[in-house]
């Protein structure tokens, strides 16, 4: 999913650094909706490890997803301005 790709290189550059294979984990999405206002009320990331991944790190790779910055966006939206513009011809 393209939309996950910063969320990816987010939570896993502190791993990568530390020559942790993070090629193989894999993140599932699952949303559930609210049936009275028909939007999204939950979203659930999924991290799938792969059988190497050093256990002494699933902790804190959940603590860094905690903080990632798309997840944050998403707990406290930015207000939304739309509008129209006409443009004119140019002569």
């Amino acid at each position: 999913m393209p939309v996950l790709a910063p969320v990816r290189a987010s939570m896993f550059s502190p791993f990568a650094r530390r020559n942790i294979p993070t090629e193989r984990i894999r993140l599932v999405l699952n949303t559930e909706r609210n049936e009275e206002t028909k939007i999204i009320g939950k979203v659930a990331i999924e991290i799938l490890l792969p059988e190497e991944f050093p256990e002494k790190y699933t902790d804190q790779l959940v603590r860094v997803a905690e903080k990632c910055t798309v997840k944050k966006n998403l707990e406290n939206p930015p207000l939304f301005e739309i509008y129209t513009k006409r443009e004119t011809k140019k002569e």
